[in-house]
């Protein structure tokens, strides 16, 4: 991991002035605004001057500064020995490195609130994650860090009471809490659990407003951070696949439409499917995850985007972050160079499946459909070259498109679509026909994956020294079905 100050979301030029006219509110009043008016505009003179910070990012990449964030990762991630990692780190040294990572200029005054565990289990967590006790050490003899139970509280307190109601407004307790935190001038407030703190559900359309409205103007008066930990709903993971959508897994957070409308920042992750980010590879015990985001800031650059996250077990954290840069750009690179590895093989690929009257049939739900092959009985025929279904479906419509490889009939009265080059077997029948003397005719048996990658790679040497391609013949069974 980098230490270094990432700063990539600052990438967006702020527009300065040359001159500022001082007197601008004295020509406002002139021009007959009214002074309730002048009172409650956002401030000009800051504008005129340039004097406009971009929206920052706590980590470098998705949690938004000066705002409420909320998180849902689905159960077992570690959400919480993930933020303790984090903000015990960050009020120590400065560095926050949950999901992205940025080193800020000083270190962090931080607030954790959590409740759904008690002290015990607490101190327990800190005492298990590799450098946290010394980074605790640190901040808390220089008054940065506060970690409070709410489970301990609740035990203690003759009447207990959450921070919200069941509308989603501060109860007395609340505001005595709010008012303590403002005291203490954090730079960021994580809540773990949301839920855990409220009566209510937020299930309805009015409770979830309510707390939100109160956490972001607590976030603008004083100039902090907040994160509220989210829990998604029952077998989230399970719902998502890989046709899902970055809504799709934004919507597994639990709470209704209007919590997820109305939060200025979203951040949901689940485990990724199988095969969804071949690029990445993990340490034994670690899991790559699958998040996304909602966020209607600016520079909001993962906003509906899926990212890559690894759970990194021996660190106890969840990073979208390493090797100095985002795990999405490296995913990025990686999908790349197997997409061009795959446009340049699987046209060679397709023609000799088709020579061997084996063709691939088109259907993704067959068998024997190159997604299934290559991810299967398949997957060593391209090397250590990590395929996913998503990636061979977006070069095999890529090669369709500009008409290295086309779609055509098996040739049997209701058989199904194949794949084949132009002026293949399968496109040609006919020119087969002519050439061997003999009706095309689909092979039986299983894929002789030898014999394909072996003639794959003639082909592409061939093709490469630019040699006019020799068409190998193969003798035809009778035909047998996909």
């Amino acid at each position: 991991m980098t230490t270094q100050d990432l700063n990539f979301d600052d990438a967006t030029p702020v527009k300065t002035a040359t001159a500022v006219p001082v007197d601008i509110i004295a020509q406002q009043r002139a021009a007959g605004m009214p002074s309730a008016l002048l009172s409650m505009q956002v401030d000009p003179v800051a504008i005129a001057a340039g004097q406009v910070r971009p929206q920052r990012y706590l980590d470098g990449m998705v949690i938004a500064e000066g705002t409420t964030n909320l998180i849902g990762f689905d159960g077992g991630a570690g959400k919480s020995t993930s933020i303790r990692h984090a903000g015990i780190k960050a009020a120590a040294t400065g560095l926050f490195d949950m999901l992205g990572e940025r080193q800020h200029d000083k270190p962090l005054r931080v607030a954790l609130l959590f409740g759904e565990e008690t002290g015990e289990q607490i101190s327990q967590s800190i005492m298990s994650i590799p450098g946290a006790y010394e980074h605790y050490m640190t901040a808390i003899k220089t008054g940065r860090l506060l970690i409070v139970s709410m489970l301990d509280y609740m035990e203690r307190a003759e009447r207990p009471e959450s921070i919200f109601d069941k509308e989603g407004r501060l109860t007395p307790t609340g505001v005595t809490i709010l008012q303590d935190l403002a005291d203490f001038r954090p730079d960021l407030v994580v809540f773990d659990t949301l839920g855990s703190m409220s009566d209510s559900e937020y299930l309805d359309s009015l409770s979830p407003r309510n707390t939100l409205n109160i956490l972001n103007g607590f976030c603008a008066r004083n100039r902090c951070t907040a994160i509220a930990y989210l829990h998604l709903t029952k077998d989230a993971g399970g719902k998502f696949g890989p046709e899902s959508s970055p809504g799709e897994l934004l919507a597994l957070s639990r709470g209704s439409a209007q919590l997820k409308n109305v939060t200025r920042s979203l951040i949901v992750a689940t485990r990724a499917p199988a095969g969804m980010y071949p690029g990445i590879q993990v340490a034994a015990g670690d899991e790559v995850w699958i998040g996304t985001t909602k966020c209607n800031l600016q520079n909001a650059k993962y906003n509906n985007q899926f990212f890559p996250i690894v759970r990194d077990s021996a660190r106890m954290i969840m990073t979208a972050y390493g090797a100095g840069k985002a795990l999405a750009d490296e995913a990025d690179l990686a999908s790349k160079a197997a997409f061009k590895t795959l446009c340049d093989y699987l046209p060679h690929l397709i023609r000799a499946a088709s020579e061997a009257c084996k063709p691939f049939p088109v259907s993704k739900r067959n068998r024997f459909s190159l997604q299934t092959m290559l991810t299967g009985p398949m997957s060593g025929i391209f090397g250590d070259l990590r395929l996913s279904d998503g990636l061979i479906t977006s070069a095999l419509e890529a090669l369709l498109r500009v008409g290295k490889i086309v779609e055509c009939s098996d040739t049997r009265a209701a058989g199904a679509m194949v794949y084949c080059v132009p002026g293949g077997n399968f496109a040609d029948p006919a020119g087969y026909r002519a050439l061997t003397g003999e009706e095309l005719k689909i092979r039986k048996g299983d894929y002789p994956v030898d014999e394909l990658r072996d003639r794959m790679h003639e082909l592409h040497d061939a093709a490469q020294r630019g040699e006019p391609i020799q068409t190998a013949g193969a003798a035809a069974d009778d035909d047998t079905p996909f």
